[in-house]
């Protein structure tokens, strides 16, 4: 099932032309776009659908957008185009409903007996954004149009000094998720204590359920609450998964294999939560770490808490709610003081 946030898989289809159109070619790549699955016996929608953009691709054109209409009935619909360059539009053949089935969608879908276009569009990056189900066209055309034109980028001048080689995940967990995750850091559980030291690792390394432990020392004040319950880490594995690693593998070509327990984070401004500068990976036991990442929570207000690298400038991150950061664990990092209210964060560590 493809959910928001979700990069989506590739496909390569005949279009009105006859040409091979693969979506992750570079000619697609940093231009939002939107696919509409038209499926078997919607053959008078998806004329109608693929009339409306063709009508619209000026329009389309100066949103900076793509329409991919993907047609399991093609050949009535390819026939009045054929051959004709219809860029940013493509008309693209899947009598064998392939594609289809790589997006989990059926072959039809019928509301009130009638047959329904899917839409999915994709952000700049390739990320679900948002989708639509309709047998009603002007809810279909519409929408799209002018989502595809919000989410079209705007080139502009930007004056770039030192930056942090960090890298931003918009979307990793959805809005649900997150009130899921700070709804359950109140749930009750055993408590370890740290403070200059180790506090009973024994117990938390043979820990079978959920744990908490609370830190207050010199160099950090945090509750980290972890989580051991297989549902939870289902989901998390899964945004995991489809929205983390693909991202790591574009951007730093590494294959990362496996994460540590995933934790809730929480700093408090009433407990001076802080984090003070270090690296992540500086022992033997954690040296086998390569990227650090985690995810505001959002849910709750609070000031300060923003994430730092001191090496390299004095930019202060804080990142939408639920969005990713991640960094290499040798970068020098530090949470700056909690001024009010509670942060919360999801946290791990990758290899």
């Amino acid at each position: 099932m493809i959910e928001i946030g979700d990069f989506v898989p590739t496909f390569e289809l005949k279009d009105q032309r006859g040409r091979q159109c693969f979506s992750g070619a570079d000619l697609f790549a940093g231009d939002p776009r939107a696919y509409l699955f038209c499926p078997a016996g919607a053959g008078e929608l998806t004329d109608k659908v693929a009339r409306a953009f063709v009508d619209a691709a000026d329009a389309l054109r100066r949103a900076g957008g793509w329409a991919f209409l993907i047609m399991a009935e093609p050949d009535a619909v390819v026939g009045q185009f054929s051959g004709r360059d219809l860029d940013p539009v493509r008309l693209l053949s899947d009598p064998s409903g392939a594609t289809l089935g790589a997006f989990s969608l059926p072959p039809t879908t019928l509301v009130d007996g009638q047959p329904q276009v899917v839409a999915i569009v994709l952000n700049a990056n390739a990320q679900v954004d948002s989708t639509w189900a309709s047998a009603d066209l002007e809810e279909l055309v519409e929408p799209v149009l002018e989502r595809l034109g919000d989410l079209a980028y705007r080139p502009h001048p930007v004056a770039a000094g030192a930056n942090p080689p960090v890298l931003i995940i918009p979307g990793v967990v959805d809005t649900e998720l997150c009130r899921v995750l700070v709804d359950l850091w109140q749930k009750p559980v055993p408590v370890y204590r740290k403070g200059e030291g180790e506090a009973n690792p024994e117990a938390m390394a043979n820990a079978t359920t959920d744990f908490k432990v609370e830190t207050d020392s010199h160099v950090a004040r945090l509750a980290q609450y972890h989580i051991l319950d297989p549902a939870i880490n289902r989901r998390l594995d899964r945004a995991f998964l489809k929205r983390v690693l693909p991202e790591i593998k574009k951007a730093y070509q590494c294959d990362i294999k496996q994460h540590e327990q995933f934790k809730i984070l929480r700093y408090s401004a009433a407990e001076g939560g802080f984090l003070a500068a270090h690296r992540d990976n500086p022992t033997p036991e954690t040296r086998h770490r390569l990227f650090t990442m985690t995810c505001n929570l959002g849910c709750t207000e609070f000031e300060g808490g923003e994430l730092r690298f001191p090496e390299y400038g004095p930019q202060l991150f804080r990142v939408d709610p639920g969005a990713g950061i991640v960094w290499s664990t040798a970068l020098l990092h530090e949470l700056t003081p909690v001024e009010s209210g509670e942060r919360y964060a999801l946290g791990t560590h990758l290899f």
